[in-house]
């Protein structure tokens, strides 16, 4: 039919996949999680050093941990802490942070049950030790004048 072009060939018709464009989140944990694996004390702390240039996370702690060994079942109360067991990055929402577990520390009871990890992260803890802490979803807090506010679990693997 006269106007009409013959479509290609199905042969002929080449698709390449591109890999998936990284989000600025994706790539915070991939590094966090690179950083979690090293295992040289020195290396460790040069590579959170520039996580830390890159991304001026802050930190803070729980900070009620005496009353929570006391009495199991008070809620955690979070608080600025200059070497805090968790690290803060901020969204593009006001005062929301994603928020993951310092990568230097090592993952144990007192910081699972008295620490505010429990609450904070969903994982595969049992009783032990663990030197390395892979993100799979970071927490949400939000930041206010009483303190870190917990507004969505995260999800870490013990190993």
């Amino acid at each position: 039919q006269a106007g009409y072009a013959a479509a290609p060939e199905a042969s002929a018709l080449q698709f390449t996949k591109q890999p998936p464009r990284e989000s600025p989140l994706d790539i915070f944990i991939r590094q966090y999680n690179v950083l979690a694996g090293v295992r040289s004390g020195y290396e460790r702390k040069q590579a959170r050093d520039s996580l830390k240039q890159q991304y001026n996370f802050q930190s803070f702690s729980c900070v009620n941990f005496d009353e929570r060994m006391r009495m199991p079942g008070v809620q955690p109360v979070f608080a600025d802490s200059a070497v805090g067991d968790f690290w803060a990055v901020k969204t593009d929402r006001p005062d929301i942070y994603y928020v993951v577990p310092n990568a230097l520390m090592t993952y144990e009871s007192q910081k699972h049950n008295t620490g505010g990890m429990r609450e904070v992260f969903q994982s595969n803890y049992r009783e032990g030790a663990y030197n390395q802490i892979e993100v799979i979803k970071p927490a949400l807090f939000q930041k206010t004048a009483m303190g870190w506010i917990c507004q969505q679990a995260g999800q870490i693997r013990l190993r």
